[in-house]
């Protein structure tokens, strides 16, 4: 119950918490409250309450996109991605030369460490807006 009042249904938040308070010693009268709050429940037109959050998703998404910086990379360009939050001053803000190997169309792209010696590669994949062109 406590799960479709976060998920869906704030309607029914006040019996959710208010039940949940006696769940540890109920009377009678709270079971009769339960089946009432199970009959809303299964009343409910499921179908529309599903629609509606496809409905959020998409315009998120939509508004999301919209925001979406816009990149001409290609394969083989060489770029630098600024490091995480967790770099102390002084220190370098990127994470150095990498290779794109694949652009992908939502945004990310697969990079590979650049390295002078012959070592393993590692290959990842970053979000456009960590990176920024190689700057000589």
């Amino acid at each position: 119950m406590l799960c479709a009042y976060v998920t869906c249904r704030p309607d029914i938040g006040h019996a959710a918490i208010t039940l949940s308070k006696f769940s540890t010693c109920p009377h009678d009268s709270h079971f009769a409250m339960l089946k009432k709050v199970a009959k809303h429940l299964r009343a409910a037109d499921w179908q529309f309450v599903k629609e509606r959050k496809q409905k959020l998703i998409l315009q998120n998404n939509k508004r999301e996109n919209a925001k979406r910086k816009p990149h001409a990379h290609r394969v083989g360009d060489t770029v630098v991605v600024k490091a995480g939050a967790t770099n102390k001053h002084g220190y370098d803000p990127h994470l150095g030369l990498m290779r794109i190997t694949q652009v992908d169309d939502n945004g990310t792209v697969k990079l590979i460490k650049v390295s002078e010696e012959n070592g393993g590669a590692v290959t990842q994949t970053w979000n456009v807006w960590n990176m920024q062109p190689r700057v000589a």
